[in-house]
Order: structure tokens, then C-alpha cells, then sequence
């Protein structure tokens, strides 16, 4: 026979895990493409790129392809520069994933919900962005 104890904690542990916590069964960082292209929409390499939000900060050449950015609940800032070239900026708003109304009916899912918002888990940006120089 099991130990009260450890049934316990099992339970609390098959809890947790079903509830679909994003902290728990998800990933912290999510992949982003970014291209950057002229006022034609012609794609423009080797401009110099900073891409922020409130998990990380990176730097890179467009095009960036799978930048591995954290997810967070702040919007990513994609500023471009180069070659005497007018900026190019993008602000992504973050949304959140599609589980979160079907975690809200499982078991422990809005304390989990409430984790997730804080830790930014939750939330993904478009996987791919074209950013126009001088818009």
C-alpha cells in the first residue's frame, strides 16, 4: 500500500500536470523570423537589427530566421539599421496561446493561468515579421 503522504503528492503532481500549465509543460522561448524590406517590398540583407522585450535583448543581420526569442507578456521592439538605409521598426503585441480557455476548465487552471500570465509562458509572437524600411 501507498503512503498518504506520497498519494498526496502524486495527486498534486498529476494536478499540476494536467492543467496544462504553459510554466510547466511548455517552452520558455519561441522561434521569430524577421525580414526587412524597402518601401517595393523588396527584401533588403544585411541590415543590423536589435530585437527586444522585457526577457532578453538580440542582436543579429536580417534576415534573422528562428531567432529563439523568450516569450513574455511586453511587445517585441524590432528596430533595423544600416548602409545610410531609413529605420526599420516593428512593434509585435503579444497573444496569448490558444489552450488558455480550454485551461481555464481543468483542474487548478486559473491559478495556473495567473503563473503563466506572470512568467509570459502563456503568450507568443508572430513566427514571421517583415519590417519596412522608413515606414
Amino acid at each position: 500500500m501507498i503512503p498518504l503522504p506520497l498519494r498526496v503528492a502524486l495527486l498534486v503532481l498529476t494536478a499540476v500536470l494536467a492543467s496544462g500549465c504553459a510554466t510547466v509543460t511548455g517552452r520558455a522561448t519561441q522561434p521569430v523570423s524577421i525580414q526587412t524590406v524597402d518601401s517595393q517590398g523588396r527584401v533588403i540583407e544585411g541590415m543590423s537589427c536589435r530585437v527586444s522585450n522585457g526577457g532578453g535583448e538580440y542582436v543579429g543581420d536580417s534576415p534573422m530566421f528562428d531567432l529563439q526569442v523568450r516569450r513574455s507578456s511586453t511587445p517585441l521592439v524590432v528596430e533595423c539599421r544600416g548602409d545610410g538605409r531609413p529605420m526599420a521598426r516593428a512593434v509585435l503585441m503579444p497573444r496569448a496561446d490558444n489552450i488558455v480557455a480550454a485551461q481555464m476548465l481543468l483542474p487548478g487552471g486559473s491559478s495556473m493561468m495567473v503563473i503563466d500570465h506572470i512568467s509570459g509562458f502563456m503568450y507568443a509572437y508572430p513566427r514571421w515579421v517583415r519590417v519596412q524600411a522608413g515606414a
